[in-house]
């Protein structure tokens, strides 16, 4: 942070990781051949954001905030590839990668089944098959690639206008550029640019009343313009006691995999019998049979929420400060993007419904000026027209936190964290974590520490999210200018 002036502030943020990730087998490839390798995903994610905030006067300020963001994705898929005529494995595997079997499978309508059921009946599926064995006995090898390479570019104009006491304006514009470069998923390179301009209007026509009504419009080259408008009362009944009720419509847009996907997964590193792709398999660069198109017609994801709420704070004397903040919800979710998205089984649709009612709560309480404890929990029942869907909400959560700041720039933090059919699974565990914050040169480090543990032995959420090791330790150093 940087301050060039009085009325001015500068904020840079910048960060990067590289991770590597072991996959599960893909089980759409299982059924085609054996892995010889361990997919892997390695990935470079960088990312750099700058604010420049100007304070005209007390009642007017200026936001500008420009992100970008770029990653690279790669994941392998190594096999050797089983005859489709035989099931065994050797060089009539190369069928998998013939230009005859994708013309067969466009033929089908797209149907692998049917398309590898009908397959020895084909006449030019028959030649290449002979061209493949007269090659010789050598099994069909090679590599394959999910490469993702994704950039994003953000800029934002926010201006705030206090009109009143009882009036208050946030108003903006912003644009998006995203652009994503793949040869498996959408066979080179996808764009689209949203345009977006909001905002919301605080009013308080009585002194213990506050009305916000607020707006978000939104052009993007995929779905066209849409409008979401929100609307929220905060009532504070008491000092310190207020209830609220807010109603909220929005959407989200399909992403450019979503609308522009058109897969092709093309083979790499083959034997040297192989060399001459043109002759043997039909075409150069060889591509894996079945080729997965997005329709282009998916709509919008839909959203409605209803909530009501109640905030409060209790002041205790020696007991410290308490915080009580717990509300009610009601969502409906609709033409959510459902079936499967993945390079073997691609069958995006709109069908997907989604409803959600329940209850959050979370109290904190300060009992000294260097402790925090916070409990929170939720009740949600779910109803939804897909399993898919229903997997991603745990019917019950609980979370207990405390902080204690040591001093000299040092705190401690431990939490436990509870969720109960979180997709079938039950999941628990107990964090703890050691920071310091400290001045060097002009600038604030903060170092943490975290160490994770579970406290059972199922998977995440999904049955391959599986861990090696049960504790986890992380490291993270941040650096304030």
């Amino acid at each position: 942070m940087w301050e060039p002036g009085a009325r001015d502030t500068l904020t840079l943020h910048a960060g990067g990781s590289r991770t590597r990730l072991d996959r599960p087998y893909e089980s759409g490839l299982q059924a085609l051949g054996d892995y010889t390798d361990e997919s892997v995903e390695r990935a470079d994610r960088v990312f750099v954001g700058l604010d420049w905030q100007r304070q005209f006067s007390s009642r007017h300020q200026l936001k500008v905030s420009f992100y970008a963001q770029h990653n690279d994705e790669d994941t392998n898929l190594d096999l050797c590839y089983f005859d489709p005529l035989t099931g065994n494995t050797g060089p009539g595997g190369g069928l998998i990668y013939s230009k005859e079997l994708r013309d067969h499978f466009l033929a089908n309508g797209g149907d692998i089944g049917q398309t590898l059921a009908t397959a020895a009946a084909d006449p030019a599926v028959q030649n290449r098959y002979a061209v493949l064995l007269a090659n010789g006995g050598e099994p069909f090898c090679g590599t394959a690639w999910l490469d993702v390479s994704e950039t994003r570019y953000d800029l934002e104009i926010q201006d705030t206008l206090q009109f009143s006491e009882w009036a208050r304006l946030v108003a903006g514009v912003n644009v998006r550029h995203d652009r994503g470069e793949s040869q498996a998923f959408v066979s080179g390179t996808a764009e689209n640019v949203s345009r977006r301009l909001f905002a919301n209007l605080a009013l308080r026509p009585l002194p213990p009343v506050t009305v916000n009504l607020g707006g978000f419009w939104e052009y993007d080259d995929i779905s066209g313009e849409h409008f979401s408008p929100r609307a929220g009362v905060n009532w504070e009944v008491l000092p310190g006691h207020t209830l609220r009720a807010v109603y909220a419509r929005a959407l989200r847009t399909p992403d450019i995999y979503e609308d522009q996907a058109n897969i092709n997964l093309a083979i790499h590193d083959l034997p040297p019998g192989y060399a001459d792709r043109e002759a043997l398999l039909g075409w150069a660069p060889a591509y894996f049979f079945a080729n997965q198109q997005s329709p282009g017609t998916l709509e919008p994801e839909r959203i409605r929420s209803r909530e009501l709420g109640y905030y409060g704070r209790f002041t205790a004397g020696l007991l410290g400060t308490v915080e009580l903040d717990v509300r009610h919800f009601q969502e409906e979710l609709w033409d959510l993007v459902s079936g499967p998205l993945n390079p073997f089984d691609f069958e995006p649709d709109n069908d997907g419904e989604v409803r959600h009612r329940g209850t959050e709560a979370q109290l904190s309480w300060r009992p000294a000026a260097r402790h925090l404890l916070r409990l929170t929990g939720a009740h949600i029942h779910t109803e939804t027209n897909s399993d898919s869907e229903q997997r991603f909400a745990a019917r019950d959560s609980a979370g207990a936190l405390w902080y204690w700041r040591l001093g000299g720039g040092w705190w401690w933090s431990t939490a436990y964290h509870l969720a109960r059919d979180y997709n079938d699974y039950p999941f628990e565990r107990i964090d703890a974590q050691l920071g310091r914050r400290q001045r060097l040169a002009g600038t604030e480090l903060e170092w943490r520490l975290l160490l994770q543990h579970p406290l059972n032995d199922e998977p995440v959420v999904f049955e391959e999210n599986r861990y090696q090791d049960d504790p986890r330790y992380w490291l993270t150093v941040t650096v304030n200018f």
